[in-house]
């Protein structure tokens, strides 16, 4: 039976401080006046809702056990995981998806742990985050939802497309899972577009993901 291999991960930590002085200064862009309440003036603008508290994300190297290119080596690749409140951090990627480690879908480093281990590790990235620096060269999201055609009017959907082409974001169709998708690439220039990126492409899925999973090139 195949299963994934996590060979490492990292997790990030983008402050609060950064990212409302971040999402203030986009909407200073976009034309909005600023009431003195950021938080108000973004959920009424954007329709998400800004964090009252520091973020946290995750990234992942991993591969299958048995996907092996031309020179019989793993293929591995990057996976990002959103952005998570300390308490979603834990509850999502530790808990849920120790899980998969009990069941032996996930296996670290190609050996089997006890589920708890995976939480207490998962834990202490938390708490030993690295403030983002660097930046991924690309992260790719999966929709299942059609482009609006040039007849619809402008609805909420249509709306997140043009702020999503405004930071240069690559939107063309693809298959992912059996089923024609949407593929959206971006190229993030700040840890703002990156957070902003993940919570775009939420309204864009079927159902929004307690774990949404992105696509990562360094």
């Amino acid at each position: 039976m195949s299963y994934s291999i996590c060979y490492q991960t990292i997790a990030y930590c983008y402050s609060k401080g950064d990212l409302i002085s971040a999402a203030k200064t986009w909407l200073e862009q976009q034309g909005q006046s600023i009431s003195g309440n950021v938080y108000h003036d973004f959920e009424h603008f954007t329709g998400i809702t800004l964090p009252n508290h520091d973020v946290y994300t995750l990234m992942m190297e991993y591969g299958d056990s048995n996907f092996f290119d031309e020179n019989d080596k793993p293929v591995r690749y990057w996976s990002n995981y959103g952005f998570h409140s300390e308490h979603h951090f834990i509850q999502n990627i530790g808990i849920k998806m120790s899980e998969q480690v009990a069941s032996g879908e996930l296996k670290p480093n190609n050996r089997w742990i006890k589920p708890e281990t995976w939480v207490r590790r998962i834990r202490a990235h938390q708490k030993n985050a690295q403030p983002i620096g660097r930046l991924p060269w690309s992260i790719v999201a999966h929709s299942y939802d059609p482009l609006p055609t040039e007849t619809e009017p402008l609805t909420y959907r249509s709306q997140v497309f043009e702020w999503l082409r405004g930071f240069d974001v690559c939107i063309k169709t693809d298959t992912y899972g059996g089923r024609e998708t949407l593929k959206l690439t971006m190229n993030p220039t700040s840890p703002f577009q990156w957070w902003f990126f993940c919570a775009l492409s939420q309204p864009l899925r079927d159902k929004p993901l307690a774990i949404p999973s992105f696509d990562i090139e360094w």
